[in-house]
């Protein structure tokens, strides 16, 4: 990333307190952490890298496949969005639009917009995917524990691997 002069100058320009991140600890690891989803070079803003790679992006992005794959025994993702909308009393006619573009945006994209991933609120990301900041905790605290617990320590063995060094208490 810091090889692309233009793109470090950028970052710095508009988010300065990038600069207060360490590289080896924040900046490199969710960046290439963001590559690796797909997401572009040039769509990677510097406040992005501000957010928290275990805590913030880890997370949204394990409950973003949850949600994608239909994660709930042999329902399907539609099925899934169906009972994560019936769930949050979206079921009058003014909310059908609305449940069909969630619905839509969950099946029709590979991963949520990047700036929705990194820095939107927790209500407001839980609602792009499917619609209940509630269910997202439940998830976390429940099925997904173990699913983000593993893609944490894959990410540190691979910091490990690449630097030599632990990758934040691997």
């Amino acid at each position: 990333m810091w090889e692309d002069k233009h793109l470090a100058d950028r970052m710095i320009v508009e988010y300065p307190l990038i600069m207060t991140l360490s590289v080896d600890e924040n900046i490199a690891p969710t960046f290439k952490y963001l590559v690796g989803l797909g997401y572009e070079k040039e769509e990677i803003r510097g406040r992005y890298l501000g957010s928290s790679l275990y805590q913030r992006l880890v997370v949204r992005w394990e409950f973003w496949q949850f949600c994608k794959k239909g994660g709930m025994g042999t329902m399907d993702g539609k099925e899934v969005l169906d009972c994560l909308v019936a769930d949050m009393g979206c079921n009058g006619d003014e909310n059908e639009d609305k449940d069909e573009a969630r619905r839509q945006r969950i099946s029709n994209r590979d991963r949520p917009a990047v700036h929705v991933l990194t820095t939107a609120s927790s209500s407001a990301y839980s609602e792009y995917c499917c619609g209940s900041e509630e269910a997202m905790e439940e998830w976390k605290d429940g099925e997904g524990k173990d699913q983000i617990g593993n893609a944490v320590w894959s990410i540190k063995f691979g910091i490990w691997v690449g630097t030599g060094k632990g990758g934040g208490g691997l």
